[in-house]
């Protein structure tokens, strides 16, 4: 879910690019803008509706029958702004797509998995690790590493674990794919001038995933999360979301 994003995008090419096949779910309005997000089929879902999420899954249902994983990428937010300046509206739209969203794609998508299945959702360095001007942000990612960890207690033998990735240079930065933007924002856009201390992470995954610097699945419990930094080394050091995200798919537990 979430697979015409930036970071969504780039799982959807490595996972391809590892032999996966692979169905992208997003708004009409991404996959219209992203058509060559990856090579499979992509089917318009709204997070939001609860129908459209059981539509779209029916949809994977048929064309795949049982599923190995799933992957939650969808989320939105804001620029920084103090809570008591936050708009409710704006709260319970967040809730909305980034908990409640990851809430009934799991529930909807849990008939479909194999019992051997992982599921992964993508939270936030700012779940662990808060910033001012993020509260509704913050929390939704918070409520994420929670709903993981009760999933992966109920649903065992299915894998549920969650990334936490830092700042990533993505459309989001720039209001999301999903509504209209398209293009990559800068850090600028959400910090202003002063952001330059900030350290952007890059969401392309394949080097990565080829390398062998990610995150084995079996290096983690149920219900874990795996906290990703952008190291100040791009070169070297910066671990991908992404890869870490797609390692849990290609190393089950054995």
């Amino acid at each position: 879910m979430g697979s015409h994003g930036g970071i969504g995008s780039a799982l959807c090419r490595a996972a391809e690019a590892n032999g996966m096949q692979v169905v992208g779910l997003d708004t009409e309005q991404a996959i219209r803008e992203k058509p060559a997000a990856l090579a499979g089929p992509a089917i318009a879902v709204d997070v939001r509706d609860e129908v459209s999420i059981a539509a779209a899954f029916k949809q994977v249902g048929e064309l795949h029958g049982r599923i190995d994983g799933l992957a939650y990428v969808t989320g939105i937010g804001i620029p920084p702004t103090p809570a008591v300046d936050h708009q409710i509206g704006q709260w319970d739209q967040t809730m909305e797509v980034n908990l409640r969203g990851a809430f009934l794609t799991a529930v909807s998508a849990r008939p479909l998995l194999k019992p051997d299945a992982s599921v992964v959702f993508v939270s936030s360095g700012l779940a662990v690790q808060a910033d001012p001007g993020f509260a509704a942000y913050s929390a939704s990612k918070a409520g994420l590493l929670a709903l993981a960890k009760t999933l992966a207690k109920e649903w065992a033998p299915v894998r549920v674990n969650s990334v936490a990735p830092g700042l990533v240079n993505t459309a989001f930065l720039g209001g999301g794919s999903g509504q209209g933007k398209a293009v990559d924002g800068t850090v600028e856009d959400w910090f202003g001038p002063e952001a330059g201390s900030r350290h952007l992470g890059d969401h392309s995954a394949e080097a990565d995933c080829r390398s062998g610097r990610c995150c084995r699945a079996d290096a983690l419990s149920p219900g874990d999360g795996f906290s990703v930094r952008n190291w100040t080394d791009p070169a070297r050091e910066r671990w991908k979301a992404v890869a870490l995200t797609a390692s849990f798919f290609m190393d089950p537990i054995t």
